[in-house]
């Protein structure tokens, strides 16, 4: 994206953000769904919502900045496997993304409508950080990144184990090194934004 964003409005860059970043958390949370809690997934929604909560911060929607700031602390709890996730969890959380898209449509003069959607962003704020303080709560149903089942050669007799063959026993494998996150998969948008907040105000001082 060109650093001219001269034509457009905060909220207008907010609103492409914001479009851009709940798809990328849509897709990730059906893919927690089907079972695919990797760290490359886990982090790819933690910077989808740190990147709509530093943009909606610039903006001033504070609304916005409850709903991301609690989603990416959902997400870091799970990165830190204090947080076993599942079905239910995917369900709020796809609410969240939802009030997400819903802030980011409203217009700047419609205050009033965002005054009664406080109501929704309140409980839905509370009830996933009662997930989060209180994981212990909750069964488990998706395990992010399990660890490796140790090989049943390890600690038996050279005499008693089976000689080696051209193709390693599934057990014996060693776990795949999790991906790393490419670079260009983080957003610049929100720095884009300030800049240009910044622009804007000492032109106006200086008129």
């Amino acid at each position: 994206m060109s650093d001219d964003l001269s034509g457009f409005s905060l909220i207008e860059l907010f609103r492409a953000e914001a479009e851009s970043q709940t798809q990328t958390l849509s897709a990730g949370l059906l893919s927690l769904e089907r079972g695919d809690a990797s760290a490359a997934t886990l982090e790819s929604l933690m910077r989808a919502a740190h990147s709509i909560k530093g943009a909606a911060r610039i903006v001033g929607l504070d609304a916005a900045v409850s709903v991301a700031h609690v989603v990416e602390d959902y997400f870091v709890a799970a990165q830190h496997h204090r947080i076993r996730i599942q079905s239910a969890h995917i369900d709020l959380l796809l609410r969240g993304v939802d009030l997400l898209n819903q802030i980011a449509r409203l217009s700047e003069n419609e205050s009033a409508e965002l005054a009664a959607s406080q109501s929704k962003i309140a409980d839905f704020v509370e009830e996933l950080k009662a997930i989060i303080n209180h994981p212990e709560a909750e069964p488990a149903a998706i395990v992010a990144e399990p660890p490796a089942k140790a090989s049943p050669l390890i600690g038996r007799p050279k005499s008693q184990r089976s000689p080696r063959s051209t193709s390693l026993p599934a057990c014996s494998q060693r776990p795949r090194p999790r991906p790393k996150l490419r670079p260009r998969t983080v957003s610049h948008l929100p720095i884009l934004l300030l800049r240009l907040k910044c622009r804007r105000s000492l032109r106006d001082r200086s008129a």
